[in-house]
């Protein structure tokens, strides 16, 4: 990995919760000859995988409430009013 690159993870904010680590003396050079490059590194959204699994797991929700009430229909067709009782059947 370049320093730039490692300079500019250096910059970026932790994630919240990761707790305050101390920075290696490798780091510490890092962030102090490399300044001058501040102006220079532009922060970007970077894309997250996080959207995928939300999406899917809307998707197993929505999946879960069409089997449930195609099995509400169903046990109305057969008369009974319980559900439960219904799947025992």
């Amino acid at each position: 990995m370049s320093l730039r690159t490692q300079f500019s993870r250096l910059l970026r904010p932790q994630p919240s919760g990761s707790g305050e680590k101390a920075l290696t003396s490798k780091q510490k050079w890092i962030l102090r000859n490399l300044d001058f490059l501040k102006p220079f590194v532009t922060p970007r959204n970077a894309e997250t995988s996080l959207v995928v699994s939300i999406d899917h797991s809307l998707w197993q929700i929505c999946i879960f409430f069409i089997f449930l009430l195609c099995s509400l229909e169903y046990c109305e067709t057969l008369g009974v009013h319980n559900f439960f009782c219904c799947t025992a059947l």
